[in-house]
């Protein structure tokens, strides 16, 4: 089922808030993208492997909306299940040089637009069409502020990566202060 555009919007409008008020009352959400997207798969594949059995059953595939066939307890199993890096990740890895230079990345479509990445450095961020903060230009500004950014962000949306120039004052201090957002 797809539901219609302004609901998905009314939604993400609300966990976006939730997100705000968690973020205010000091809670963090951990989300291991990896483990989301194994589940995903195996409950796809669950899904498809009992649509195929329907099939194979009867001939006519289960319609919409009618319970499927379970499907054998073998079948999550015996499909593998492997997370592709995040883009975010590709990115940074091919930015990595011969320093360890790690580039800064944020997760767009969970900003909140809530301002306080600009507010701190309107060089280094910036907003999409969307409204969503995206890394303008790294190196336009200090590390600090990113990491500053990182840690004022209500959403915890952004990675500061690590300081292109690690001679930069107070890189070390900066590094671990860091280390929880990347």
């Amino acid at each position: 089922m797809i539901p219609a555009a302004p609901i998905v919007k009314a939604c993400e409008d609300r966990r976006n808030y939730w997100r705000i008020l968690k973020s205010l009352a000091g809670q963090r959400e951990q989300v291991d993208i990896a483990t989301v997207t194994a589940q995903a798969k195996a409950e796809f594949a669950q899904s498809l492997a009992a649509q195929i059995m329907a099939m194979v059953g009867d001939g006519v595939p289960a319609a919409a909306g009618t319970p499927a066939l379970p499907a054998p307890a073998m079948v999550p199993s015996a499909i593998p299940v492997s997370a592709p890096a995040p883009e975010h990740a590709k990115i940074a890895a091919s930015a990595a040089g011969d320093n360890g230079y790690l580039a800064p990345w944020i997760d767009s479509s969970l900003c909140t637009s809530c301002n306080e990445c600009m507010n701190i450095n309107s060089k280094i961020f910036a907003y999409d069409a969307d409204k969503h903060a995206y890394i303008k230009d790294a190196k336009g500004g200090p590390y600090k502020d990113l990491v500053r950014a990182a840690e004022k962000c209500t959403a915890q949306v952004i990675h500061p990566g690590t300081p292109f120039d690690p001679k930069e004052k107070d890189a070390d201090k900066l590094l671990k202060r860091a280390a929880k957002f990347n």
